[in-house]
């Protein structure tokens, strides 16, 4: 009696509680172990969220048989029922983690009490989920998988890193996954979003019910190229307000700072933040930053024209010339020394223009 303790008084009070009824459910998934042993193969450590993409795949593959519906829907709620016990349990595990993942899915069937015969009824069609993974290959599951990862826990960033000269969309734009410390440049991005139209066509009606969201990744994607481009513009066309632009989005939706801007690679500069709340999540944002800097980009083209026709020698030169020596004239009464190549575009408004001569 003395080494009772409260972990076996609530292993006893859990065994009370389960009714035939709980038992048996219990039961049926001892009595499929090959096709628990395949999910666990075939599904890997991600198997929540992997099979979540399958379902989506085989309901895209049966089209508008209702049979094959059902079984795909039978799947679906049956793995997710059992889940904590196909997933999460672990050899290493316990007796006491064994109960615990069971109290999770008898909470489960006591809210489907058709989970045990959904269960057995889909371990049967093994050989016909066989076929289905065979049939889409190992393409398409990755893909879809890299999309929910990234539209869920990603970070995409935009701007120019400390010192740069990149005037390329692809050269500003990344994306990281840190819990699995991977990063995705502009092509790569691409590549998936390409990879994933050809899913998407034969994927449209069940992509909200999976959580894979293809749509959801190209909203994002277009948007950050939209403001890629816009802050690619801005800085060539030397507007130094953007040089050091940098600005971050948080896809984790529960997170409550989405956004984050900074103007400036100093420390001591603020940085702009945007929240999440019910209507409006990272996806709303970035368009609206993109609108804001296209009508910053409309306003500096027309400051630069207005400019232009106000001090014509302005137009002996080239945006991109002007902006060499908005950079470089700076930098006079500095330590550094100007560049040889300023004095020759001085030449263009002061002959034999050289450091000391009055221009």
């Amino acid at each position: 009696m003395n080494e009772f303790d409260s972990n076996l008084m609530k292993t006893c009070k859990l065994l009370q509680e389960i009714t035939p009824d709980k038992s048996k459910c219990i039961e049926t998934f001892c009595e499929c172990g090959d096709f628990i042993k395949w999910l666990q193969e075939s599904m890997g450590e991600s198997g929540q969220q992997k099979i979540k993409v399958f379902v989506d795949l085989a309901m895209s593959s049966v089209g508008d048989d209702q049979n094959k519906i059902v079984k795909v829907q039978c799947l679906h709620s049956a793995v997710i029922g059992y889940s904590p016990l196909i997933f999460d349990l672990k050899p290493q595990h316990g007796f006491s983690k064994v109960l615990e993942r069971c109290r999770i899915v008898l909470k489960e069937f006591s809210a489907n009490p058709k989970l045990p015969k959904q269960l057995k009824d889909i371990s049967s069609q093994l050989p016909w989920l066989k076929e289905i993974q065979k049939a889409h290959g190992s393409g398409k599951v990755p893909s879809l998988m890299q999309a929910e990862a990234i539209t869920s826990d990603g970070i995409f960033t935009v701007g120019f890193a400390k010192g740069s000269v990149e005037t390329m969309t692809e050269d500003i734009i990344t994306a990281t996954l840190p819990q699995q410390d991977k990063q995705y440049d502009f092509r790569q991005l691409q590549d998936l979003q390409s990879r994933l139209m050809l899913v998407a066509d034969r994927n449209q009606l069940t992509a909200k019910e999976t959580g894979v969201s293809v749509e959801m990744y190209s909203l994002i994607l277009d948007s950050v190229t939209r403001l890629g481009n816009v802050l690619r513009k801005l800085r060539k066309s030397g507007c130094v307000l953007f040089k050091s632009w940098k600005s971050q989005f948080w896809c984790e939706q529960d997170r409550r700072v989405c956004v984050e801007i900074s103007i400036g690679n100093e420390k001591d500069l603020p940085k702009l933040v945007g929240r999440t709340n019910q209507s409006e999540k990272v996806q709303h944002h970035i368009p609206v930053i993109a609108k804001f800097l296209e009508k910053c980009l409309d306003e500096w083209l027309a400051y630069i024209k207005q400019s232009r026709s106000e001090f014509y020698f302005l137009n002996f030169f080239t945006t991109d010339q002007l902006v060499i020596l908005q950079q470089e004239l700076a930098q006079m009464g500095s330590e550094r020394k100007l560049s040889p190549h300023v004095f020759s575009l001085l030449s263009a408004v002061k002959d034999d223009c050289k450091l000391g001569t009055d221009v």
